[in-house]
Parts: C-alpha cells; structure tokens; sequence
C-alpha cells in the first residue's frame, strides 16, 4: 500500500472516523494541508463525492459520511469485532460459480472480483471459488453480502460437500497462511515502530502518520479472509486488532487537537 493518500481517501477516512461521522470543511481542509493536499483539490473531491452519494452536506460548510452509499459501510465500521463474523467450522465450504461471467463490462468484472477478494475467496482452476464455509449465517449471509459489495447477478453462490481428498488438499492450498502470518507480524512491527516515532513528531505530522499507518493496517484487517483456527492462528490476528484498537484511541486524540475539534 502506498505511503500517499487521494483527497477521496482522506475525506472518507476521517468521516468515517470520526465519531459523528461529519466534519466542518474548514477541518478537512486543514487536514488537506497535513497530507499535502490543497484547498482547491480537497473541495473538488468533496464535490464529486456528493454527486457519487458517498458524502452528503447536511449543513453549509458541513460535509457527512453517507453509509448507503458505502457497500464497505459495514466493513469499514466493524473491523473491531471481526471475529465475531465467524462461526465453528465443519470442514465445508461456500462456492461461487461465475461461468456466465460476462467479460465485457469491465467496471462490473472489477466489482465482482473485489466482492470475492473481500470475503476472502480463492479461485481453483476450474472457475469455482472458494472459502471455507465459516461465517456466521452461513451460505445465505455469504450470498447477501457478496451481492451488496458487487457480485455479478449471473454468478450462483452454494455450498459445497463432500470433496474428494485430493480436492481437499487443493483447497486447503488457495491460502498462503505463512505469507498471512507474515504479514500480521509486519503489521504488528510497524505500529510499534510508529509509536515510537510519533513522540518526536509535531501535531500535524503526527496526525499525517497516524492516518497513513492506520489505514494500512485497517486495510489489512478489513481484507482478512477469516479463516478457521483449523487452518490460521487467529491469535495474531486478535492480537493485531487490539493493538490496533489502541493505536486509533491516540491517533484520534491527535486528531481531534490538530483540527481543534477538542
């Protein structure tokens, strides 16, 4: 993930911070200037967010976050208590058949792949994607979320039993849990390093770093697969949650002072 960040990415990032969930534009304005973004670009992408229905201006000079015009509202807002998503595991999986894909519609492919990518699929050979089948409200709940993040209306969402053993052991490979693993150490190395840097930062940097390591490791926690304790250690995950739920506590302290929002 790059170190930069769009005037659309910041403005969404701290409304959907933010407790109220809307900010003064003289706030976000300023919090432009933190990242290097200016005046004129800043008030530009609220405009355009607006007409997209991500944002709405209840008030003059007020810009809000619009969760129905988020699919990645529910994400977004709990990344929290993502474990609470999961159910016990029973060594099935839910499938999703996309044959009749049509590979014209390019925004509509980008749509479909990013519903399976977010709900952790992994695609064999043979068309069919798959996860295990371990989510809270099962197969049904699966089909609804994909649908409301893109999945293509064509597409059909089931379960899937009885695989053969070498299928399985096919499966069971989709996931890379080493380099998952991997990742949740270097996640867990950078906020410590972050914490250490911010006490020789001054308020605004401070607020740009915090924002910057933050969404990176949100990121990271929004797109994890979920899996069962069968295949993936789900203490480090937990652990990189709460390490993160701590860090966001003083990022948005800093915040709050950087905005004079306190």
């Amino acid at each position: 993930m790059s170190d930069s960040i769009t005037a659309n990415e910041l403005v969404l990032d701290l409304l959907s911070s933010h407790e109220a969930h809307e900010l003064p534009v003289a706030a976000l304005c300023r919090a432009g200037s933190f990242v290097g973004i200016g005046e004129q670009t800043l008030r530009v992408a609220l405009t355009r967010l607006v007409q997209q229905g991500k944002v709405t201006a209840p008030s003059r000079g007020c810009y809000a976050w619009n969760p129905a015009g988020h699919s990645l509202f529910q994400d977004v807002r709990n990344w929290l208590h993502k474990e609470r998503q999961m159910a016990p595991w029973r060594g099935d999986w839910v499938g999703v058949l996309d044959s009749d894909l049509s590979r014209t519609d390019r925004a509509a492919l980008k749509r479909h792949a990013k519903a399976l990518e977010l709900r952790g699929f992994k695609s064999l050979p043979n068309g069919l994607s798959v996860r295990p089948d371990n989510i809270q409200g099962g197969v049904q709940q699966v089909r609804q979320e994909l649908m409301l993040l893109g999945l293509a209306p064509t597409a059909t969402v089931l379960g899937v039993t009885g695989l053969a053993q070498g299928d399985e052991r096919a499966v069971w490979a989709l996931w890379d849990t080493q380099a998952l693993d991997q990742s949740y150490d270097d996640c867990l190395k950078r906020l410590e390093a972050s914490e250490r840097q911010l006490l020789s930062m001054s308020l605004e940097q401070a607020a740009a770093h915090t924002l910057i390591e933050g969404r990176r490791v949100i990121r990271m926690i929004i797109l994890d697969p979920l899996l069962p304790d069968e295949m993936f250690n789900s203490a480090k995950r937990q652990q990189l949650i709460e390490r993160m739920t701590a860090y966001q506590v003083n990022a948005r302290e800093i915040w709050m002072k950087a905005l004079a929002l306190d």
